[in-house]
């Protein structure tokens, strides 16, 4: 217990001077907690890559990015949407799980 209050002392906990009205929160709300939402906003980064890439798929790991930035959304909202996307045949994630395809059915949604 004294080794740990002379690092203590030394080093502090990290914390200080984080208190008070300039501390930034880590998350925001979460926009996206019904599931449907969180599909529809998925579904929109999806064509904003394919668009921005040219290509016929967006990469998870973009999309993933890009839902959660800047505290907009959770990793459980991001899983939700995508499985509702999925379930209804709005989006199809390629083998290796690193791709998502938008279907014709994803398109109209």
């Amino acid at each position: 217990m004294a080794e740990q209050d002379d690092y203590l002392q030394a080093w502090g906990t990290g914390f200080e001077g984080a208190q008070g009205p300039e501390m930034i929160p880590f998350k925001q709300d979460d926009l996206f907690t019904d599931p449907e939402d969180a599909a529809r906003e998925l579904i929109r980064l999806v064509k904003l890559e394919m668009e921005e890439k040219e290509r016929p798929f967006a990469y998870t790991g973009t999309i993933n990015n890009a839902f959660r930035a800047g505290g907009r959304s959770t990793v459980a909202s991001y899983g939700a949407g995508i499985n509702y996307a999925v379930e209804r045949g709005w989006l199809a994630i390629d083998i290796s799980g690193t791709r998502v395809h938008l279907t014709p059915e994803g398109e109209d949604a």
